[in-house]
């Protein structure tokens, strides 16, 4: 039988073996569990979830925006922009795409600017 050795937080380790006592297994058998559904499914037995503002995707075009704020070629003020990407992490858990971003940002506007729909593509950068 093979046995593998890694490093964990102290404090993880700690709470890991009392969880899985409190299951009636070993920390050993707990992890053989983990492996052989992971093997046998071929995924993870659980879903792995990050913060979707952080995609590649959605920090590209927020890299945009602010690089076109700091130009000056923007009407979208950064309060807008850290607001639609609060609204965007409170209500969702998953990646935005550029156009829904772009949504975000122009209902943003729309609300601060009381704007009528559709009136924010009559802003300074044509856009």
């Amino acid at each position: 039988m093979a046995q593998i050795s890694f490093r964990m937080d102290d404090e993880l380790k700690k709470s890991a073996e009392h969880t899985f006592r409190s299951m009636g297994m070993t920390m050993s058998t707990a992890i053989t569990i983990f492996v052989t559904q992971t093997v046998r499914d071929g995924q993870f037995p659980f879903v792995i979830k990050s913060d979707p503002v952080y995609s590649p995707a959605n920090l590209a075009v927020l890299r945009q925006r602010a690089q076109e704020m700091d130009a000056g070629q923007s009407v979208v003020s950064r309060e807008l922009v850290q607001e639609a990407v609060r609204e965007m992490r409170a209500a969702n858990d998953r990646d935005w795409t550029e156009d829904e971003v772009n949504a975000e940002i122009a209902a943003a506007r729309r609300a601060k600017c009381q704007l009528a729909p559709g009136a924010e593509g009559m802003g300074a950068t044509g856009d």
